[in-house]
């Protein structure tokens, strides 16, 4: 491996000052935290995204916080600046009318986007209600994980009474899940 050391490069005037990479070959840049394009900071650039899909129904029935098997998924930030974006979509039903299921967003083992205020626990955007079909459920966060290391997000529920599923379907219908988690560039 051979290394270029040098305060700055410049593009020739007769390309009009453009460096180019030619096809077939990539610029390898280690650390892009200050990197600018035309004068631009990289800042907000998604870098990565990874997603994870459940096509099926996880029904859990006892009050405390549940994983929900295939809402899962790993990302590994490229610098500890980098932000993480997590979107989830979810349907999810109550087998009795007026309970609720709460949502939880985990990265590794802690809680993230929690709310301050109830007397039970902290949970986390949305409660689905009632037994009469099921109910869309969707929250995002930023996140800030401060890591270069492979780094967990999974979804968790809890059924305040009765049986919550996520993943449900009703009558002939079903539908899918999904977590989704993109870097974005500091």
């Amino acid at each position: 491996m051979s290394r270029l050391t040098v305060g700055s490069i410049e593009g020739l005037t007769e390309n009009s000052n453009v460096i180019s990479v030619p096809t077939g070959h990539s610029l390898h840049v280690a650390d892009a935290g200050g990197l600018q394009i035309g004068g631009s900071a990289l800042g907000g650039k998604i870098l990565q995204v990874v997603q994870s899909v459940k096509t099926d129904g996880f029904s859990a029935n006892t009050a405390t916080w549940h994983d929900v098997p295939d809402l899962s998924l790993s990302i590994t930030p490229t610098t500890a600046s980098n932000k993480v974006m997590v979107f989830v979509f979810a349907s999810a039903t109550n087998s009795l009318t007026n309970q609720y299921t709460g949502f939880n967003l985990v990265r590794n083992s802690t809680a993230i986007a929690q709310g301050t205020g109830g007397t039970t626990r902290n949970q986390t955007f949305h409660d689905v209600n009632g037994s009469s079909g099921s109910r869309t459920v969707a929250f995002s966060f930023l996140d800030s994980p401060a890591t270069t290391s492979a780094t967990t997000y999974k979804v968790q529920i809890w059924p305040t009474a009765g049986t919550s599923t996520v993943g449900s379907y009703v009558s002939n219908y079903s539908s899918i899940c999904t977590i989704t988690a993109m870097e974005v560039s500091a």
